[in-house]
């Protein structure tokens, strides 16, 4: 069976609540996170537009990947079975002069990936 919950990962902490409901309710085998948004009209810190638009890509690209790894691994550990999916971009392996927070924020998304890839038993 597959499962799919739609919700706006830019809204901050409040969404956890209600995924934790649902993603708990399931008996995950797996989870893709593949999530991610860029602030195309700035390329530069400086041309951000205001603040919002800096949590938003934070709270999108590193919070929602970490909060959803932190909601079902402890099942899936209980169970010594599952799999999580995370699905980056070429811009956390590589320097981005120009789209430099969305770079940073996925730099952030692959130190921790890498973290979960091996999980001792």
């Amino acid at each position: 069976m597959i499962k799919t919950l739609a919700v706006d990962f830019t809204d901050g902490q409040s969404i956890y609540p209600k995924l934790r409901t649902e993603l708990n309710s399931l008996e995950l085998g797996v989870l893709v996170n593949n999530v991610g948004m860029i602030i195309e009209s700035a390329r530069f810190v400086a041309d951000i537009p205001n603040e919002k638009e800096i949590n938003d890509i934070i709270n999108c690209n590193v919070m929602s990947m970490a909060r959803l790894c932190y909601i079902v691994l402890p099942q899936m550990i209980r169970r010594q079975k599952g799999l999580i999916l995370n699905i980056g971009s070429l811009a956390g392996a590589m320097s981005t002069p120009t789209f430099t927070i969305y770079g940073a924020t996925k730099v952030g998304f692959y130190s921790f990936i890498t973290c979960y890839i091996f999980y001792p038993n």
